[in-house]
């Protein structure tokens, strides 16, 4: 059966940070071990609470602070430098929009509750995809396999006919469980490869 859907994770696939400086900057001030940094901002409970549509994401930054024992008057700064090291794949964007309109193309991405807002002012990068599910407006988070069927309905395809790519095992996983082929985003190249094989497995 001919693929006729392209699905992707964003962030740790399509975004990635590719430049840790300033967050080894705050690591290095505040003493603290690698990833302690990303859990205190994306493992709170405002961060988790949001990602599922139930908080504003404003308080997230607030509560990472206050976690970090930093004042209040930092938040601001750490919110900016947090992303400043975050890259788009280029490689991939184009990639993306290349295969339209031949095939549909999606984003599955576990995001705060504005988190399409951010996506469009900060990277333009909502032009590329015909569906975006994103968990903090429709309430659900990956590995739910919800939210992978809600992407299908979206787009009208079965799950035979699309891939979903992600970085995290357990999400592909999903993926593969409700019937959609998964190829797990370790680099661009060998995720492209492991895309054009497929397709060219499954053309006609």
């Amino acid at each position: 059966m001919s693929i006729r859907a392209l699905l992707f994770d964003l962030g740790g696939v399509l975004l990635r940070t590719e430049d840790r400086g300033p967050r080894e900057a705050w690591e290095s001030r505040l003493g603290l071990q690698p990833g302690v940094l990303e859990r205190a901002v994306f493992d709170n409970p405002v961060s988790v609470q949001s990602s599922l549509g139930r908080a504003e994401s404003e308080g997230v930054w607030p509560e990472a602070a206050r976690r970090l024992g930093l004042p209040p008057q930092e938040v601001d700064r750490l919110r900016e430098d947090f992303f400043a090291g975050d890259r788009l794949d280029p490689v991939l964007m184009t990639f993306i929009r290349s295969q339209r309109p031949q095939r549909k193309t999606g984003l599955i991405t576990n995001i705060w509750k504005d988190g399409r807002r951010w996506l469009e002012e900060r990277w333009h990068a909502l032009d590329a995809f015909d569906v975006i599910i994103a968990s903090g407006e429709v309430g659900l988070m990956k590995p739910d396999p919800r939210i992978y069927r809600l992407a299908l309905e979206k787009l009208q395809v079965r799950a035979s006919e699309a891939i979903f790519v992600d970085d995290v095992p357990a999400n592909v996983d999903a993926a593969q469980a409700v019937g959609m082929r998964g190829v797990r985003f370790l680099d661009t190249d060998q995720t492209l490869a492991e895309m054009q094989h497929l397709l060219a497995e499954t053309d006609p």
